[in-house]
């Protein structure tokens, strides 16, 4: 489990290396990176048998991962994806925390006029 934790904060860290807990994106890459983190630990317990369902028979034992058992693992991984996918977007996306602090060295030139939006 360490391993797949290490693995996701090295992920997140080479997507947004210049990342400090003062940043709004700092919560959003902690969550993509345990996201990531869960999905490879989840994918490894169940060993790869994701998709689908199976039996076997150990001897005189019959082992059988169908129904909801099989649903429920697709379910969270679904989950766990959607999840990393939208906190990655979140932590990476540079337009949420572009700071306008030389906004006033815009040339006036450049600015765009207050047309009514109608």
């Amino acid at each position: 489990m360490q391993a797949h934790v290490d693995h996701a904060n090295k992920y997140i860290y080479s997507l947004v290396p210049n990342l400090d807990p003062s940043d709004i994106r700092y919560v959003s890459a902690q969550l993509a990176a345990l996201d990531i983190a869960c999905l490879g630990v989840l994918v490894t317990s169940v060993g790869g048998s994701l998709v689908g369902a199976f039996d076997y028979f150990l001897g005189d034992m019959r082992v059988a991962k169908s129904g909801p058992y099989a649903f429920a693992i697709k379910q969270a991984i679904d989950g766990y994806n959607a999840d990393a996918k939208r906190n990655i977007s979140n932590a990476t996306l540079s337009l949420a925390t572009a700071k306008a602090a030389l906004g006033n060295r815009v040339p006036s030139r450049f600015r765009l006029p207050n047309w009514p939006l109608s």
